[in-house]
């Protein structure tokens, strides 16, 4: 009973206790599952594709960063390289980053992006893709840009492919380098891998921005050209290995996870990196006859590669994509992102990154950006607010869209996705500025083009074009080594064996086009040149002394006699058995009526390396026209291989650093036409390259008259439309007073004058300008660039004499190579100054010197107790370019740490740098905005610092002299330029160490006078014009300063030379004979002038430049100041004695009075602060001394390259930035030729930079100070044709012939009627050049273009206007020449 009781209870007390907690709990729940599940609000269409937040998301989240922190780590350690010197070199990551990539495995898209804006709203957009499609690539091009307010896109917009016809479709599908993306005209070019780019366009564009296809009809075209230079102004940010964890573990914890490799599986496999950085350039429209428009842009540049989204329908694809790019005023920069991708991958991923304004890049670890809340339906919204986090600070974006320079793309061929563009101005706390939106959506309507873009008409009627052989073509070369090859013959196509011209008139050949003709021939290959050298050894010796002469620089007179031995001998020396029997053999082969001895030949010289894209080799080596018989033919045979030894070729090809020794030369031997009329037809206008123009100039006769500018020729301009029907656009007839023809009785040509009826009749007709303009087109598509064409007209039957690249079409403008250099300045109001730098490199610095000496100087500041450290900068941001000179940015370098008022350190340090301690508030505004204010435990810390390295001071200044002395890198030791220069890369870090050690003994020396202020102004803390006498007073009277040694040493000699027995002679002597002087009077003189050199010898004017001479190295520029002092010896030394004071006499001077304590201190601080100035001057010599050794490295280097014939000149070395030199020892010879172009061109506008005069302090973009303004035209004035643009002044030099040439002096502009190849040796004096005769295909035009040189040809009575001596000025924009008023 009790058990069952107790039961009872217990039933009970579950009932009615237990039963009834639990219901009392369960039905809450259950009321509230059931209230979600009948009255929650259904999610919204544009939200169902988008994964939500699930249950147990956060438990996701934390083991998806899990996974992910070691998925990173990982691939950091994988991918960490070797950092190179501070960031002085690209690392070896970085150089693979910027090449383009081969699409054919892993990755099947890529594309590059580049964006810029400026505060008026200017913008550019820029962008070239390339997707596999199958077995071809397609590619795709943006250009969208606003410009003084008008809208410029790229004529297919909004199709993003491109055109099949047109101006712009001589293009290949896509051309990527080892360094370059180039598709339609727009090329992307890297300098210096995640440094510099530069971006060049010329072409096409539409006027007005277009949603729809238009026909072409309906559009406004305009010709455009734009170079501009990009400069990073941050590090890379690596999309797939610098992105916030936490945005992409929030992504992977809203989706399903239904894999065992769950993220591999669901994260995107593109990879790339953006990098901010600013666009400084210049935007020309039509011809050019107005001033360009200068813009300065800040933007992003972007790089991206992964797998195509071509595959089938469980292929991952992207759906949508929201993203913003923002510039600020004050240098904020931000991109913010979300992105949707289809099933099966993240379906909501937020990204983006984040610069400060003080250049400090990090990753926007949270943010608000919702994509189903932000343009899902295509309504891009006017107004959007995201709040992000980056580098531990919080943010919010305030973004409105404007209503006016918006873009719709559609990209894909049939269209996969629209892509809308949108201006915005935003709002950022209390700064703002503009900025560029991109939205992105998969696209599935109707595409009105065809499915597969057009091909490129060369597809249709070429057979096999180039220089890459087949792996059976190189055996049987290798085997064969054929002396002949006729132009049918593929292996004719190998420019290495047959030669630029060889090779192209093979290509011709093989086309399958009849519209036009090529004259039957053969190539002697460059086998039958080396089997002629072979077989004479007097000739082989003749050959390797001229290769030594023009490598050893044993001067121009001694290369000339040396080059005309050469020709002799070839010319003299017969022709072997069996190159004589190989041309028998092609001359028979060839289909001639008659025999050959009455039938004409023209024989060409076709030297390998010719006729390229940068260097055409116009007019270097022979053509012997009208040769009948085998023995002329042998005879002009022989010339065409002698004139690969002429003097002016040797000294050209020296010129461009192409091979000297081991130059081969082919030669083409074709039938002669008896052209009727023949000339030049350019694709591309040559002057402007204009591609919607084509130029054809033409005389009566054979085209000798043409190219050798023995006649004005006439000039026929066509209009080339987007549908590439051509029409007749101007038409000028020449004076062609001569025509030249085949003289059958002398085997050669001859000249006849021309009827005067004939002369005023251009000596084609419309019919046939309008079906060579046709084959010019289908030539250009053929060889995929634009082509300069050799003509001749026989019965209307057309023939192709010759096709080659029109050359200077991409050649650097004055404006690109005087700011390829400059440093990125990020906003308007950046302060910059010449105060202290124009001191220590004043003037222009050679290249070599920016590029080492402004990056070490830079980190030596980054490493000042007030900066912070940085591993590798990619960009300047203390020690600043501009113009070829050297600055400080004031912001970043002097108001890193500040406090709410203008402290006494600051006051002290402009005293030191500006001459003056007044600090402006702006700057301390300016400098709080970017870098706060300094914090008590920051203040204890830089205190702490500066202390601990004043007591290391001593040792770090002995260290540095020490160092300097031992520093040898013994550059004599290296036999090869390539060796040499690894061991000066390995090495840089010297010069790194000794600028830091020279930095701490600075900030030692400005540490040890802020005490010193301090205790002499006492609680005043108030700077007064009796404190800066004070202050002078006290640091004034140091001894033992090794700058004060100088002139010391110097007044001791000059008082030696002055008690021996030659010293009236020594007063006496030029600079030149005084050096001399010496070894010829030895004596105590003598030795102390020896030991001045070995102690003072590595210091000069500018001694910081890595080009400048030392005393060392030439004494010469000491003697004047020498003889001086021998004039006047003794005064300098009394007045130095009487210049050193003792410390208590010096404090009895001062100004201001002082407390007994202040003087006790001040007097036990003056000699800190003494020893402190002379370890600041001892630590520079220790600097000096060791860019010195580097200097000798460098040069010697620069002997090592001439020696291998890579430069002409060894002091051009100083020409190339660090980087190029490394590429200039490559195996890219194209790029080899362009480099040193540039580094000609540099050390020519060098003088002209030097004069340069900059503001002291400018804020934003340095504008110069024009020195010499041009002076508007006078009375006295011709004008020409404009050939090669520039505007120049200086004196003039009027030359009738080549005999008079001793008159040129340096930079003349030389006025004469006409040139020929032997004027080449002089044009790099040149600055200008003026002809009465020519056309835009003369050899001085020609030349003129590669040299960059301003010159008009056409210029009638230019030698009977002006005389030598005149101050004229040659504006090549207008084709005027002017002489200068009051001159």
């Amino acid at each position: 009973m009790d058990y069952a009781e107790a039961l009872g209870d217990i039933v009970d007390w579950i009932i009615t206790t237990v039963f009834k907690n639990v219901v009392l709990f369960a039905c809450p729940v259950i009321a509230y599952m059931l209230c979600v599940r009948f009255f929650n609000e259904k999610p919204k269409d544009e939200e169902i594709y988008y994964s939500r937040p699930g249950r147990g998301f956060y438990i996701k989240k934390l083991w998806a960063l899990i996974c992910l922190w070691r998925m990173n780590w990982v691939k950091k350690k994988e991918k960490k390289a070797k950092n190179s010197v501070y960031g002085l070199l690209p690392t070896p990551e970085e150089v693979k980053y910027e090449k383009p990539l081969n699409l054919n495995g892993k990755y099947g898209t890529e594309y590059s992006f580049i964006f810029g804006i400026d505060s008026k709203r200017n913008f550019l957009i820029l962008r070239i893709s390339s997707e596999r499609q199958g077995h071809r690539l397609h590619p795709e091009v943006w250009i969208h840009a606003c410009i003084c307010d008008e809208i410029y896109q790229f004529p297919m917009h909004p199709d993003s492919g491109l055109p099949g016809t047109g101006p712009l479709s001589y293009s290949p599908p896509s051309t990527f380098g080892k360094s370059y993306s180039n598709a339609a005209g727009l090329k992307f070019e890297a300098l210096e891998p995640m440094r510099k780019w530069r971006i060049q366009f010329n072409g096409i564009l539409r006027k007005g921005c277009l949603k729809e296809m238009t026909p072409m009809d309906n559009c406004e075209l305009v010709h455009v050209k734009f170079n501009f230079i990009w400069t990073a102004c941050s590090s890379p940010f690596y999309a797939h290995r610098d992105s916030s964890l936490n945005l992409v573990g929030e992504a992977l914890a809203r989706e399903p996870w239904r894999s065992g490799d769950w993220i591999k599986a669901m994260l995107n496999e593109e990879k790339g990196y953006d990098q901010w950085g600013t666009l400084n350039g210049e935007w020309k429209i039509g011809d050019f006859n107005e001033s360009p428009v200068i813009l300065h842009l800040r933007g992003v540049r972007r790089r991206r590669w992964g797998p195509s989204d071509n595959g089938d329908e469980y292929t991952i694809k992207l759906r949508h994509k929201a993203e913003f790019f923002g510039v600020s005023s004050q240098g904020s920069f931000f991109n913010i992102g979300a992105s949707s991708m289809s099933k099966g991958g993240l379906t909501h991923t937020r990204f983006g990154h984040f610069r400060d304004p003080a250049g400090i890049m990090s990753s926007i670890t949270s943010c608000d950006i919702s994509l189903p809340q932000l343009a899902h339906f295509g309504l891009i919204p006017d107004n959007s607010v995201i709040r992000f986090s980056a580098n531990n600070r919080n943010y919010t974006a305030d973004i409105r869209i404007l209503q006016f320079g918006d873009a719709v793309l559609y990209t894909g061929r049939p269209w996969k996705y629209k892509t809308c563009l949108a201006i915005f101005d935003f709002g950022l706390d209390v700064d703002g500025g503009v900025g560029i939106s991109e939205f992105t959506y998969r696209y599935d309507g109707h595409c009105p083009l065809s499915s597969h873009p057009s091909q490129s008409i060369s597809k249709h009627f070429i057979k096999h074009v180039g220089d890459v052989l087949t792996n059976e073509e190189k055996v049987q070369l290798e085997e064969t080594k054929p002396l002949t090859l006729h132009f049918t013959d593929p292996i004719c196509q190998n420019s290495k064996v047959v030669g630029g011209k060889g090779a192209s008139l093979a290509v011709l050949t093989s086309t399958l086009d009849t519209s036009f003709q090529i004259p039957d021939g053969f190539c002697l290959t460059t086998f039958a040149f080396q089997e002629q050298i072979k077989s004479n050894d007097v000739l082989w010796e003749a050959i390797s002394k001229t290769l030594d002469v023009a490598l050893t620089g044993e001067g121009d007179r001694e290369l000339q006699k040396s080059c005309e031995r050469v020709v002799s001998a070839i010319k003299s020396t017969p022709v072997c058995v069996s190159v004589i029997d190989a041309l028998e053999k092609g001359l028979k082969s060839m289909k001639v009526d008659g025999d050959l001895e009455d039938f004409g030949f023209a024989v060409r010289s076709s030297a390998v390396g010719e006729d390229s894209e940068l260097v055409s080799a116009a007019g270097q080596n022979s053509t012997v026209l009208g040769c009948s018989g085998i023995e002329n033919t042998l005879n002009a045979v022989r010339t065409c291989w002698s004139s690969l030894y002429t003097y002016q070729s040797v000294l050209y090809r020296r010129q461009y650093g192409n091979v000297i020794s081991g130059s081969q030369i082919a030669v083409v031997v074709q039938k002669m036409v008896p052209s009727e009329s023949a000339g030049v037809l350019f694709t591309h206008h040559p002057y402007s390259g204009n591609p919607s123009q084509i130029v054809i100039t033409a005389n009566y006769g054979l085209g000798e008259s043409v190219v050798a500018a023995m006649a004005e020729p006439d000039m026929v301009t066509l209009k080339r439309n987007y549908d590439d029907s051509l029409s007749l656009l101007e038409s000028k007839i020449g004076r062609k007073s001569i025509q030249v023809s085949v003289d059958g009785a002398s085997s050669g040509t001859k000249e006849d004058m021309v009827s005067s009826d004939l002369q005023q009749k251009l000596s084609i007709s419309y019919e046939q300008a309008l079906r060579l303009g046709k084959i010019g087109i289908q030539l250009e598509a053929i060889f995929s660039s634009p082509r300069d064409i050799e003509w001749a007209i026989v019965k209307d039957h057309i023939f192709i004499l010759q096709a080659r690249p029109i050359t200077a079409l991409e050649s650097w403008s004055e404006f690109e190579l005087l700011h390829e250099l400059d440093s990125s300045v990020v906003t308007d109001s950046e302060v910059t100054t010449r105060a202290n730098t124009g001191e220590v490199l004043p003037g222009a610095m050679t290249p070599l010197t920016s590029s080492v000496m402004a990056k070490a100087l830079d980190v030596m500041i980054h490493q000042s107790p007030n900066q912070m450290k940085l591993s590798v900068p990619h960009f300047l941001r203390n020690a600043v370019i501009t113009h070829h000179q050297l600055a400080m940015n004031v912001i970043n370098t002097f108001f890193r740490t500040n406090e709410p008022k203008v402290s006494l350190g600051s006051q002290v340090v402009h005293m030191a740098v500006f001459g003056s301690p007044c600090v402006h508030p702006e700057l301390l505004r300016l400098g709080i905005e970017r870098h706060g204010m300094i914090s008590n435990l920051e203040r204890f810390s830089l205190l702490l610092r500066l202390i601990l390295r004043s007591f290391r001071a001593e040792s770090t200044t002995k260290r540095a002299t020490l160092r300097s002395q031992k520093i040898d890198l013994k550059p004599k030791k290296f036999k090869s330029a390539r060796d040499l220069y690894e061991e000066i890369s390995a090495n840089l870090y010297m010069i790194l160490d000794a600028a830091l050690d020279h930095n701490n003994a600075s900030v030692i020396g400005v540490f040890s006078q802020v005490i010193l202020v301090s205790l002499l102004i006492g609680k005043n803390k108030e700077l007064k014009d009796h404190h800066f006498a004070d202050i002078s007073l006290l640091l004034s009277s140091c001894s033992n300063v090794i700058s004060a040694e100088i002139p010391q040493d110097l007044q001791q000699l000059a008082s030696k030379i002055s008690k021996s027995d030659g010293a009236d002679e020594f007063c006496s002597s030029s600079s030149s004979e005084a050096a001399d002087w010496f070894a010829k009077y030895p004596g105590e003189a003598a030795s102390s002038f020896k030991e001045f050199l070995d102690k003072h010898g590595h210091r000069c004017l500018r001694e910081f430049d890595l080009g400048s001479l030392t005393w060392g190295m030439k004494p010469d520029c000491l003697m004047n100041t020498l003889q001086t002092m021998v004039r006047a010896a003794g005064i300098g030394q009394e007045r130095h004695k009487a210049a050193i004071e003792g410390i208590g006499s010096t404090i009895k001077k001062l100004q201001t009075p002082l407390k007994t304590i202040s003087k006790l201190l001040i007097k036990r601080v003056v000699p800190w602060c003494r020893r402190s100035v002379a370890r600041r001057e001892e630590t520079k010599c220790a600097l000096v001394r060791t860019i010195h050794a580097f200097r000798m490295a460098y040069r010697h280097l620069g002997f090592l390259a001439r020696m291998e014939g890579l430069i002409p000149d060894e002091e051009l070395v100083f020409y190339f930035t660090h980087y190029e030199l490394s590429s200039l020892l490559g195996d890219d010879d194209a790029l080899k030729t362009a480099l040193i172009v540039k580094a000609w061109r540099r050390r020519k506008l060098r003088s002209k930079w030097d004069k340069i005069q900059l503001p002291e302090t400018f804020f934003g973009v340095a504008v110069a100070n024009d020195a010499e303004k041009l002076v508007a035209p006078g009375d006295i004035k011709v004008s020409g044709v404009s050939a090669s643009i520039g505007v120049v002044t200086g004196r003039a030099c009027v030359i009738g012939s080549l005999d008079e040439a001793n008159n040129i002096q340096p930079e003349d502009i030389l006025i004469t009627k006409s040139t020929d190849i032997g004027w080449t040796p002089y044009f790099p004096f040149l600055s200008g050049i003026v002809t009465e005769m020519g056309g835009l295909i003369s050899h001085g035009a020609v030349v003129a273009r590669e040299y960059g040189l301003p010159c008009i040809v056409g210029a009638s009575s230019a030698t009977q206007i002006f005389k030598t001596g005149d101050k004229v000025t040659l504006d090549a924009s207008t084709g005027i020449l002017y002489k200068v008023d009051g001159e």
